[in-house]
């Protein structure tokens, strides 16, 4: 045995009646010895130091892809520039687990293809038992131990990535919500005992084309626990009208600022060259600015529709206020810029001036848009 290597604890689930003799203690803390810190950040106000992160999100969406990219920035050092804003991870090694995909055809190229240091990526999808040989996934709920022996041994671990979480949780019951904080309590231990991140990468329910989403924490699997026990949750959802962009939103926010934008990017087709042969791959690019939608209006086509109308009006007005009669050519140029449809843009003029035509008939005061120096309407 290394010096490094941590015992494994004992399974009560093999011994018995452990239970029947075991004798639970307080853990008391003494808050006058407690030494309050600022929190630390891997990725600032997004992926933090010393606890667990949840990513949750429909299968082929792209969260693999953003974990890969995570991953290769962590181990090369390499700045990035996501949507408007510079960004540099602490550099060090990181522990992948790894379920659904294959290691020669999916993750070495992807991991490749955005330049990771691959010698400090170090991946682990099953054990082996050492005299059935049988090969099962790794039990995190009582073999977090090798967990915690990989990251003694390597000294400089930074992040660790589980994709996706529910093939790695042994026995814990998914649906049982005090099973499930008990279980991503144990990996908050490990974060903090080792100042790093962990990721969590877990699916969405399937749902059919017919079925709306009213909330899309209720739409990640299993115990509410997944969702509120990390100190962060995000969820990645296509845009509503452009299925070419992925959003990331925060889905749940414990330690930072909940925010009404979305971070935003598109995964596109690359290769590498291995031995002279290319090898298909795929990678992240950033959008160069974040998108102005909330995760209400993302998961609710209705709500984001009229989100998307009220804002098209609003830049109508503050731009008739400012440079005066307008063709509808240029209003919808003007919308365009910010991501709004020709379409919205004609609705939102049409019910701008349905408002100043109801308001005249009623001779009531002149509306706010009437109000506006030299008002004719859109020439």
């Amino acid at each position: 045995m290394h010096d490094y290597d941590v015992k494994p604890p004992r399974n009560p689930r093999n011994k018995g009646n452990v239970n029947d003799f075991e004798v639970y203690t307080p853990d008391w803390i003494d808050l006058t010895k407690v030494i309050p810190y600022s929190q630390p950040w891997l990725w600032d106000k997004v992926i933090p130091f010393q606890t667990c992160t949840l990513l949750a999100g429909y299968g082929g969406i792209g969260k693999s892809t953003f974990l890969m990219f995570l991953a290769a920035h962590v181990t090369n050092g390499i700045k990035f520039n996501c949507c408007g804003e510079d960004v540099l991870f602490s550099q060090g090694s990181v522990i992948l687990l790894s379920a659904e995909d294959r290691e020669d055809t999916h993750i070495l190229p992807n991991l490749l293809a955005v330049n990771a240091n691959i010698s400090q990526i170090h991946l682990i999808k099953s054990t082996i038992g050492t005299i059935s040989k049988k090969v099962k996934f790794l039990e995190l709920d009582k073999e977090i131990h090798i967990l915690e022996n990989k990251i003694i041994q390597l000294g400089n671990v930074k992040l660790i990535i589980i994709d996706p979480i529910s093939y790695f949780t042994g026995e814990t019951k998914d649906h049982v919500q005090v099973e499930v904080a008990n279980f991503i309590q144990q990996l908050n231990d490990l974060a903090r005992k080792y100042n790093l991140a962990i990721i969590l990468s877990k699916h969405l329910r399937k749902k059919s084309g017919k079925q709306t989403v009213s909330s899309l924490v209720d739409e990640v699997g299993g115990s509410a626990a997944w969702v509120n026990t990390p100190r962060q949750s995000f969820a990645f959802m296509r845009h509503p009208t452009d299925k070419e962009k992925i959003l990331m939103f925060h889905l749940k926010v414990n330690i930072a600022k909940q925010t009404t934008t979305a971070f935003c990017y598109t995964i596109e087709e690359d290769q590498i060259i291995s031995n002279g042969i290319p090898i298909k791959a795929t990678k992240l690019v950033w959008a160069d600015h974040l998108e102005n939608i909330g995760i209400e209006e993302a998961v609710n086509k209705e709500t984001f529709e009229q989100s998307k109308l009220c804002q098209a009006e609003e830049i109508i007005y503050q731009h008739l206020k400012i440079n005066g009669v307008t063709s509808i050519e240029k209003l919808r140029d003007v919308c365009k810029q910010v991501s709004i449809s020709q379409r919205t843009c004609q609705r939102a003029y049409l019910h701008l001036e349905k408002e100043v035509a109801i308001s005249r008939a009623k001779g009531n005061c002149k509306t706010h848009l009437e109000l506006v120096d030299g008002w004719d309407g859109a020439k």
